[in-house]
Order: structure tokens, then C-alpha cells, then sequence
């Protein structure tokens, strides 16, 4: 749905256009561009900060141990044979291209996280800004969210819209850092980290 107003969305001349408000989206190399329109600086320069950091690690990992995150995770989610799995800030899609799922679909705000994943059936990709989650209500049986809210510059939004886009039976599962020392992310250099 469109992340401004959350109306409905038609494929229309190789972009997605709402019938609601009118406003169309781009979809470049397979992935849905659903942005919002950012009003302010402090918006932008977080959009601009996690696109240099894809940048980055795909360039060079900035986690060295990804995939062992990525195992845990799996064993924790478990089976998700025939259910329909939302991933929020999924990076280059990693977690979700290891798992067997009816469907996938993989949700980062940098797209070239999600120009760089490779075909896959049974994957979408969108890029988009988990405060203003353009899905409609009721879709996904389970949303991971793992390693985002401590990102987000205002994480009640995301929570606020999880209520209205899931339904009584949606897992959802929340992973974030516990006790770590945050000192190295102050070093970083990006505006934007862990906040």
C-alpha cells in the first residue's frame, strides 16, 4: 500500500501508482520503491546515512559474524513452511533466502541492500521505511524484526503500525542488542547508528 496515506496500489507503466492520492512509486531492478517524501533535514540525512552504510557493507562486511546471527535466528523463528514472512530491515536479504517460506518478502530503507540480492522465487523486494510500513492489514503470518529498532528515529512508529498491519495470529519476533557497549558506535563514521 502506499506509505503515505495507505491506499491501495496498481501496477501501472512499470511503476506502482495509488488509487488513493495519485502519488506513484518506482520500481527499479524488481524492487518496489515505497518511500515516503521526507518533509525535513534530520529525515534525509538518516535516509543518506543508511544508504552509505549498504554502500559500505557490501563493500566490506561492517559484522563479521552475520551468519551466525543469522542461524540463531533461524532456530529461534522455526518452521515457516506454508506462512508468509515480512522482514524488516533485511539487509541484502540473507535470512530470508535461507529459509523456506510460501512467500518473502524483504524490507530495507537502503536500496542498494536490495539491488544487491539475486533472484529468488517466492522474494519480494521494497524498500521502505519501517516507520511507515506500506502493507496491508492481516497479510503476514510472521514479521521478524531483528536489529532495527535500535536504528529507528522513532520506534513507537513502527510498533504503532505493526498493530495495524498484523492480524491475532502474526508472530512477531524482535531481536535487539542487550547490554552492549555502545562506545563503538560513536566512532563510526555516520551520523546515524544505534540510537
Amino acid at each position: 500500500v502506499c506509505p503515505r496515506d495507505y491506499g491501495d496500489l496498481a501496477e501501472a507503466d512499470g511503476a506502482l501508482a495509488c488509487r488513493s492520492c495519485g502519488r506513484t512509486y518506482a520500481i527499479e531492478d524488481g524492487v518496489a520503491v515505497l518511500l515516503p517524501e521526507y518533509d525535513d533535514d534530520v529525515r534525509r540525512r538518516y535516509f543518506d546515512n543508511y544508504e552509505r552504510i549498504a554502500h559500505d557493507d557490501l563493500e566490506q562486511p561492517l559484522e563479521p559474524h552475520r551468519d551466525y546471527r543469522h542461524d540463531v535466528l533461524r532456530d529461534f523463528v522455526g518452521d515457516v513452511r506454508g506462512k508468509r514472512v515480512l522482514d524488516i530491515g533485511s539487509s541484502d536479504a540473507a535470512y530470508l533466502r535461507a529459509i523456506d517460506a510460501s512467500f518473502r518478502v524483504a524490507v530495507d530503507i537502503a536500496l542498494p541492500y536490495l539491488k544487491a540480492v539475486p533472484p529468488v522465487d517466492g522474494l519480494a523486494l521494497v524498500c521502505a521505511d519501517a516507520e511507515y510500513l506500506p502493507f496491508r492489514a492481516g497479510f503476514f503470518d510472521v514479521v521478524v524484526i531483528s536489529g532495527v529498532l535500535e536504528h529507528l528515529l522513532e520506534p513507537e512508529k513502527l510498533v504503532a503500525r505493526l498493530v495495524e498491519v498484523c492480524h491475532p495470529e502474526t508472530r512477531v519476533i524482535v531481536n535487539i542488542p542487550w547490554r552492549e557497549n555502545l562506545e563503538s558506535y560513536r566512532s563510526l563514521d555516520y551520523e546515524f547508528t544505534h540510537l
